[in-house]
């Protein structure tokens, strides 16, 4: 039997799940599933400091839980999980099979441009959630005609490489508990405010709670969506009592819903400020929660909930930084990575026929290999690597120096060294004179441009040396040869490495190009092959084009998402209203309020 517990305090709705967990939880396993996995974590952590020993209690996400019942499946019929960036490439590929033969008219005009693709994969996500169609969207016109085509076409390439997205993966672990094959499947489960979010998940949940005698959902108040769902399963429904003596409870159960008439009471639990500007409210926040820390609440007891975080995150970290708060970003922080946008550099070079300007961008950005002996760069190195979202080590860029690249890293400046402070040493204004040049086509034509320019350098070097012998710039000159010959035992044999890339070819062949090119022209190319590996399952699919490999890559690279820590315990929990779900605090601060943004 179902129970629901609706409430618009989470302090209560975590006390009934504590509740229900210390009836059931010394008999019998119990599945904990949270919204997310560490509130899940949060509540077991609770249960079992006040308890001398626990057993039994299962923690997961929801989609952790559907990835274990449905593993066995997806194992039987070599099956893998989609990853977000694979739906994205899997998406634009739906795109352009679908424009080449002519069937979008009403999405043609916008169909080739950079957004749409991300746009569609996440459109055909909530369609699939959701259980929609192509049939039924055939039925809408124009639009839906297009949209029905481009998702009969996603749907047949993913069957046919072999992977499954999330209502896929729901669908196989809703047969799995059928089966009741798995042990877990029959022991009570806690809900803690999980959202459900389509009828693929509805289903699953329904399956799940048919199978065992006891479950506890406990729900935010105004959580309509997840409450219909709930409603369509045979279910108890419990709600809390609407209390508004003090301001925060007025909040918490009337932020839905019409206000009582009675006065608001002025006792200070709830506050409203403003600032000038995000900066100046994130440095106020800051302020506020040193104040907080003074009056004895713990920083881990304190939380910043953001409705945007691309344009808060930044802004709250660099606050926090520097009033020497500690702070745990639940959706990780995100940061320019100069290796990952050298290498979209490096192939938007190859897509502009080999453009000086774009190599002259990549050496600006410092991320020039150790080279070897001779000034060529590094051959096969072997560079371990993960797809993203698994650990990566927090180094600068993800990749552990090894003792030699430390100890080069100090060597004394000299002129012999092609190397110097991450850049190769070039020419003064050598990038000028190649772009006046318009150097392009391929290797041939880099090199006979690069030896015009020594040519050049040399003719000056004898003029100078029979007028002027003794002059000072007969130095530099000759230096300006050395930095040249250096740039063309580098620079040659990348050109020709990106010279030889296919027009066309399947994902496969063009990760296993670019996974030998990265180590080839990077300092630092781990986070670049963890991005690689999250294509993987997607190399059957093809012909694409450089292009379109740029295109898709081109985001993902330029920014470096870092993880949060394992334990957020002593740090400001920081993440948007859907990640506080499960969790309560002590002080909550809401940014973000202002006219015309909130509510939109």
């Amino acid at each position: 039997m179902l129970h629901v517990f609706e409430s618009g305090c989470a302090a209560e709705r975590l006390t009934a799940a504590r509740e229900f967990l210390a009836e059931v939880s010394t008999s019998a396993d119990v599945i904990v599933v949270g919204n997310s996995r560490d509130s899940a974590d949060d509540l077991v952590r609770c249960v079992s400091m006040g308890s001398p020993a626990t057993l039994g209690l299962h923690r997961f996400s929801m989609l952790q839980l559907a990835v274990r019942f449905a593993a066995p499946e997806m194992a039987r019929w070599s099956l893998a999980p989609s990853t977000p960036l694979g739906t994205e490439a899997l998406a634009a590929r739906v795109t352009f099979e679908v424009m080449q033969r002519g069937e979008l008219n009403h999405f043609a005009p916008v169909g080739a441009r950079p957004g749409f693709a991300p746009a569609l994969a996440a459109s055909i996500h909530e369609l699939r959630a959701c259980g929609v169609t192509a049939s039924a969207l055939e039925q809408l016109g124009n639009a839906g005609i297009d949209l029905a085509r481009l998702l009969r076409e996603f749907e047949a390439q993913l069957s046919s490489i072999g992977l499954v997205d999330r209502s896929a993966l729901f669908g196989m672990a809703t047969s799995a508990v059928k089966s009741r094959t798995d042990s877990l499947v029959g022991v009570p489960i806690v809900l803690l405010d999980v959202a459900i979010q389509g009828c693929a998940e509805r289903e699953f949940i329904a399956t799940l709670c048919s199978c065992t005698p006891r479950t506890l959902a406990t729900v935010p108040a105004g959580d309509e969506r997840t409450l219909s769902a709930l409603g369509k399963i045979q279910s108890e429904r419990n709600s809390a009592p609407l209390n508004s003596e003090t301001s925060l409870q007025r909040l918490q159960n009337y932020v839905f819903s019409d206000l009582p008439s009675d006065s608001y009471p002025k006792d200070g639990q709830v506050c409203l400020f403003s600032a000038p500007g995000e900066g100046r409210e994130c440095v106020e926040i800051a302020r506020r929660l040193l104040d907080e820390a003074k009056n004895g609440v713990a920083f881990d007891e304190m939380a910043i909930l953001v409705r945007t975080p691309g344009t808060y995150a930044p802004l709250l970290e660099a606050a926090l930084g520097r009033a020497g708060i500690p702070a745990y970003f639940a959706r990780g922080t995100s940061r320019p990575d100069p290796a990952g946008r050298a290498f979209v550099v490096l192939l938007a070079c190859a897509v502009e026929g080999f453009s000086a300007k774009r190599f002259a961008e990549y050496l600006s950005l410092g991320q020039v290999p150790l080279l070897t002996k001779e000034g060529t760069p590094p051959g096969d190195r072997e560079i371990w690597s993960q797809a993203a979202g698994e650990e990566i080590p927090s180094t600068p860029t993800g990749e552990v120096p090894t003792e030699s690249e430390e100890t080069s890293e100090h060597h004394k400046d000299s002129d012999a060294e092609p190397v110097i402070a991450g850049t190769l040493r070039t020419p003064r204004r050598w990038e000028e004179l190649l772009v006046e040049a318009a150097v392009i086509g391929g290797k041939e034509r880099w090199a006979r441009r690069l030896d015009g320019l020594a040519a050049e350098l040399r003719l000056k070097i004898a003029g100078l040396q029979k007028v002027e012998p003794e002059s000072p710039r007969l130095i530099a000159l000759e230096r300006q040869i050395g930095n040249l010959e250096h740039l063309r035992r580098f620079a040659l044999p990348v050109i020709e490495e990106l010279a030889a890339l296919p027009k066309q070819a399947n994902w496969g062949e063009w990760l296993q190009a670019m996974e030998h090119l990265a180590p080839m022209a990077l300092r630092y190319p781990v986070h670049v092959l963890s991005v690689l590996a999250e294509l993987r399952p997607m190399a059957a699919i093809g012909p694409v084009t450089l292009d379109e490999v740029h295109q898709v890559l081109a985001k993902r690279l330029t920014h470096l998402e870092v993880e949060p820590p394992r334990r957020r315990f002593g740090c400001v929990f920081i993440g948007t209203p859907e990640q506080a779900r499960g969790r309560s605090f002590n002080t909550v601060f809401v940014p973000g309020l202002a006219e015309r943004v909130f509510p939109q």
